[in-house]
């Protein structure tokens, strides 16, 4: 029988973190609880030495970038993903250590945290053929509810476009083949992200407007621009809820956004309000 694989798990007891307890130990997993604490959660990592963690952005103590400051190098460490949207600065700073890379031995890892995922759920999971699709897709629900601090009840829209059918939250979900975010807002709210683009004369002519089409012309750096201006689009569709035949709408924009660089990737973020959005990155 090979070595089960060790996971900590930062959580003060909740239904969430005792429903992911149960079913990852129902697969045969080595699961460790901690407080969420991060100073006890670095002295957790270094005496046990798992293989995952599972730990919000911030905690009593020692935010996840202390914890991760304090890991020794050559130690390859999969935190779970957390990113919550209330200013700039904090999407700047969650996205930063929000980013999931998926390694196989993450992918390894999907098929048994599924069943923590409530029964309509799975479903909507299970109709996406790409396996690495569906872990994303099972990545952004758990940071609503991480980030939620309930139980939250996803529906779609025929669209396609998530919301809860309860009201009273805002959210908005975009992964790449390397990326998973999740932005929860008290205001309508859009987020994509994209691997940055090469230039192509035939794309932006489809999607940009008279004056972005301009602004490409004298950029220095054109396929990260278009990226941009692609991004900025689907995270509009995104908080509008409409389809990506809008995309081509060529218009100026009456929204408001902000776009950073994660990793050589484009994220952009959408809001109605500029307001929201009145800090700069």
């Amino acid at each position: 029988m090979g070595k089960r694989l060790k996971i900590v798990i930062a959580e003060d007891g909740t239904e969430l973190g005792k429903n992911c307890e149960k079913a990852l130990k129902g697969y045969g997993m080595e699961v460790i609880m901690c407080e969420k604490d991060g100073a006890r959660l670095l002295e957790k990592i270094k005496s046990e030495k798992p293989d995952v963690v599972l730990a919000d952005i911030f905690m009593q103590n020692q935010d996840i970038l202390g914890v991760l400051d304090g890991i020794k190098k050559g130690r390859e460490i999969l935190p779970a993903a957390q990113v919550k949207f209330e200013t700039l600065t904090l999407l700047r700073e969650g996205i930063k250590i929000g980013f999931v890379r998926n390694t196989p031995r993450m992918l390894a890892c999907f098929d048994t945290a599924q069943v923590a995922l409530p029964e309509y759920y799975q479903k909507h999971v299970a109709g996406f053929y790409d396996k690495n699709y569906r872990f994303q897709s099972a990545l952004c629900f758990y940071m609503l509810q991480k980030l939620a601090g309930r139980s939250i009840k996803v529906a779609f829209t025929e669209a396609g476009k998530p919301y809860s059918p309860a009201g009273g939250i805002c959210f908005s979900f975009s992964h790449t083949a390397t990326l998973a975010l999740c932005a929860v807002a008290e205001f309508p709210v859009g987020i994509d992200a994209s691997p940055r683009l090469a230039y192509d004369g035939s794309i932006a002519a489809l999607v940009c407007s008279e004056a972005e089409l301009e602004r490409l012309k004298f950029s220095s750096d054109a396929g990260k621009l278009l990226t941009q201006y692609i991004t900025r689009k689907e995270s509009r569709i995104k908080l509008t809820g409409g389809t990506l035949r809008d995309i081509g709408e060529k218009r100026e924009d009456m929204e408001h956004y902000r776009t950073i660089i994660v990793d050589g990737q484009v994220c952009s973020v959408c809001f109605k309000d500029k307001n929201a959005i009145s800090n700069s990155l």
